[in-house]
């Protein structure tokens, strides 16, 4: 059978509406039984005056949705990229397991974008994102902050370039202040974090095996009080929304 525009446009047609609209699933159906690339059909439909309308993915259209879902949310999650991007394509694919109207709804309540739509309504949707930031530092009562971001970077540097020197170049501030945070952190913290070495030979710094400890111990509590804050954020933000007819307050 050959395919032509004059059969797209039959087809389509079945599903228009008085406005020459056609639902994204009803144009994804003709594309199946034509057995053409959906791109292609999508192209087609603007060059024969037909729209998409009701995006089934809610990137656009009027269609309802309901609420997130960690199971639906935990598959998609899979397909995402660093951005936490999910194609058309691979949302269908997980809509093949979970229905269109759960992808749906978990994707509306959650920040996940849809990119690169098969009928090329969209390359990537833009929208407001909302995430939750979190800063972790430990102060001692009176004193105010003792180790943090800075401090830990201080450390760090020292057992990279074994110098406070090099430390103080490379923050480009003077070796006093360098001094000033490491004595303020062994001070409140009553250990020794930072042995100094003299010698024209064997000048330099090192960081104790306390020291050490510390960063480890330091970082895990950064990574946990995030993994929490992130967790605790979907769940207050994203899991209790709920669709909302447009008007309604």
């Amino acid at each position: 059978m050959e395919i032509n525009d004059s059969l797209i446009e039959k087809e389509l047609d079945r599903y228009a509406d008085e406005r020459g609209r056609v639902d994204c699933t009803k144009m994804m159906a003709v594309a199946r039984k034509l057995k053409m690339n959906p791109l292609l059909i999508g192209k087609a439909a603007t060059r024969l005056g037909f729209r998409v309308k009701d995006c089934p993915l809610a990137q656009f259209g009027s269609l309802g949705y309901g609420e997130f879902e960690q199971e639906v949310y935990d598959e998609l999650k899979k397909y995402t990229d660093e951005k936490k991007r999910i194609t058309c394509k691979d949302a269908w694919k997980v809509a093949a397991r979970f229905g269109l109207k759960r992808v749906r709804s978990t994707i509306k309540n959650s920040e996940i974008d849809v990119i690169y739509c098969q009928l090329g309504c969209f390359r990537e949707k833009k929208r407001p994102r909302l995430k939750v930031k979190t800063k972790v530092w430990m102060e001692n009562k009176g004193i105010g902050m003792v180790f943090g971001k800075g401090k830990l970077e201080i450390l760090q540097l020292i057992d990279k370039y074994g110098s406070i020197s090099a430390v103080a170049k490379h923050l480009n501030v003077s070796y006093k202040k360098v001094w000033n945070h490491i004595q303020i952190l062994e001070n409140n913290m009553n250990e020794r974090y930072v042995i100094t070495q003299k010698g024209r030979n064997s000048g330099g710094s090192v960081i104790t095996d306390e020291a050490r400890r510390l960063i480890e111990k330091f970082k895990q509590l950064q990574e946990e009080v995030e993994e929490f804050a992130n967790k605790r954020f979907v769940e207050l933000f994203y899991k209790d929304r709920k669709y909302r007819k447009r008007g309604e307050s």
